[in-house]
């Protein structure tokens, strides 16, 4: 926002100096009246209300950490056992903040669903003074783009570890307008919050109604019907594995092979299956790049997302994706992104895939989009997700497991037009997502602009 920005060069008085630091200086181009522009201090309440030392800090609901977004998770009862730091109790209605990660948006008015949260000493605790401020609207300021700019010019320690002293926090001066002004700002932010949460949700009804209607033609179940119980029975005779995601997974997955259409093992439809290649990145600019996983998106590999590596032309010629390649993720942290995949669109002789993916390569039975539909289903990642191992925190699936994958086969015009209505479902939906992206960044400039004092707020 053209309010905020930062001089280039500037002149600052010896006197004036308490740091050696350029950032230190950055300012904000708020623009309310004088009387309205008072010190944090005066709204919060610095509270220091220490936690027995003898209380069994199992017993403690103690603070994990705060997301960039305002939320608050809570240690489980084993992480908090051995516990020896301070801790101090932090109440419903109360502001909490990192003082290493408040510059990012790490901050949160205490919710009434946490009835009590003990905290560290990283984390110090407001109480909010209610006849001169919302403790939402305190929470919109500091997670304002042009504050958090501020904060991280004040932090200081070492190079990861810069802090916020809770002394310099209150000293920070903000628009503290009357309370009524500060709750219309923060219904307009609900409003605006609302719709786009509107908008997704909408794009999530058009991808799972997408979905069902391709399993439908399938003769297999739709999605909602299939979602796994928390609590489940099954003989001993019918574990295959020991684990209890994998036979959840197993006990309620849909058969695909009971459907309107034959199924085959995936295996021959296949011309032939490949794990990718290792190789560390390199920070200088090479001829060829490797994949990161995260360039596996919903029905597309984005060629951008990549590293430079440095190869020969032999390993290059082996491991450079081509257009029909369908990537399958074979290792991956978390179980419900087993078998994630995606299509190439083109050949890229200068990108590589990497070795936590399986390239399939199909033969001329199946389209590769539909046999990505079919894994992508929830059914079809079920059928992954019981046949994934776990070590050292990874679940991983191979070539054998692919393989052996059941895909209900109808004819290829049949295939083409089973995928034809789910495609034209998902671009609906993302049209959808994209005008949510939109409201999203115009709510946070229209939010931010109230705060500056540069939008006119709504009565």
């Amino acid at each position: 926002m053209t309010a905020l920005a930062l001089p280039k060069a500037f002149v600052v008085q010896w006197s004036q100096m308490d740091r050696w630091s350029v950032d230190s200086f950055r300012t904000i181009g708020w623009r309310w009246p004088a009387a309205v522009m008072r010190p944090l201090g005066e709204a919060l309440k610095l509270r220091r209300d220490e936690v027995d030392r003898d209380l069994p800090k199992d017993e403690v609901p103690i603070i994990e950490k705060i997301s960039f977004g305002g939320v608050i998770t809570v240690t489980d009862a084993d992480a908090r056992r051995g516990y020896k730091g301070r801790l101090f109790w932090a109440s419903p209605g109360e502001l909490v903040y990192s003082k290493i990660r408040v510059k990012q948006g790490s901050l949160a008015v205490v919710p009434s669903e946490i009835e009590v949260l003990a905290v560290s000493t990283e984390y110090p605790v407001y109480r909010i003074e209610p006849t001169i401020a919302d403790g939402r609207y305190i929470e919109l300021v500091v997670r304002s783009e042009p504050f958090k700019q501020l904060l991280d010019g004040l932090s200081h320690g070492g190079s990861t570890k810069t802090r916020i002293p809770p002394d310099e926090f209150a000293r920070l001066v903000v628009p503290l307008p009357p309370l009524q002004t500060q709750r219309a700002i923060v219904a307009a932010f609900d409003r605006s919050r609302d719709e786009v949460a509107r908008l997704r949700a909408e794009a999530d009804k058009l991808e799972a109604d997408a979905e069902a209607d391709f399993l439908k033609a399938l003769g297999l179940k739709p999605p909602a019907q299939t979602a796994p119980p928390k609590v489940f029975a099954m003989p001993w005779s019918a574990m295959k594995r020991w684990g209890v995601q994998p036979n959840q997974m197993a006990a309620t997955g849909v058969d695909l092979t009971v459907g309107a259409f034959p199924a085959v093992e995936l295996r021959h439809c296949l011309a032939g299956t490949a794990n990718g290649y290792s190789i560390k990145p390199v920070s200088q600019k090479t001829p060829h790049k490797m994949l990161r996983l995260s360039a596996l998106q919903p029905g597309y590999v984005d060629t951008e997302d990549s590293k430079y590596v440095r190869v020969t032309e032999r390993i290059a010629k082996r491991f450079h994706i081509r257009k029909g390649d369908l990537l399958i993720c074979r290792s991956i942290g978390s179980f419900d992104q087993v078998a994630k995949c995606s299509l190439v669109r083109e050949d890229r002789t200068d990108i590589l895939f990497p070795d936590i993916m399986i390239r399939a390569q199909f033969n001329n039975t199946v389209d590769p989009r539909y046999a990505r539909e079919v894994i992508q289903s929830k059914p079809g990642r079920r059928w992954f997700q019981q046949a994934a191992r776990t070590a050292v925190g990874m679940w991983k699936i191979g070539g054998a497991d692919i393989a052996s994958f059941p895909i209900p086969l109808p004819d290829r015009k049949t295939q083409e037009s089973l995928v034809e209505k789910v495609v034209a479902g998902r671009s609906r939906a993302a049209d959808f997502r994209s005008k949510a992206q939109e409201a999203e960044q115009s709510a946070s400039d229209q939010v931010e602009a109230m705060i500056l004092g540069t939008r006119p707020i709504p009565k």
